[in-house]
């Protein structure tokens, strides 16, 4: 994506590897949904991993915590499934939540 457009619309390429990897995401989900995880879809190796949200939180300043557990309640409260996307290329992370079905 170009800086131009990314400057328009930041992330939405991100939101668009998510909404394309849609019914992967919500199978992997559906493995660990017991859990209640936080999924983190790396877009450069193409994989999907998930992490409890303690294990996951702890990994962020406090600041940041503070922004995921207010985030993470929000899509628990909805039954939605929370996706974080790395992109390492650009150094980006986005949050982002949809529902299950």
């Amino acid at each position: 994506m170009s800086k131009a457009k990314r400057k328009k619309s930041p992330n939405s390429d991100l939101i668009a590897v998510v909404r394309f990897h849609r019914e992967p995401i919500l199978q992997y989900f559906d493995q660990v949904k017991d859990e209640r995880p936080i999924i983190v879809l790396d877009v450069q190796r193409r994989k999907l991993h998930s992490y409890s949200y303690e294990d996951y939180k702890v990994r962020l300043r406090p600041d940041s915590q503070e922004k995921l557990h207010v985030e993470y309640t929000k899509a628990i409260a909805k039954n939605k499934v929370m996706v974080i996307v790395w992109d390492n290329a650009t150094r980006r992370l986005v949050t982002t939540t949809f529902k299950r079905g």
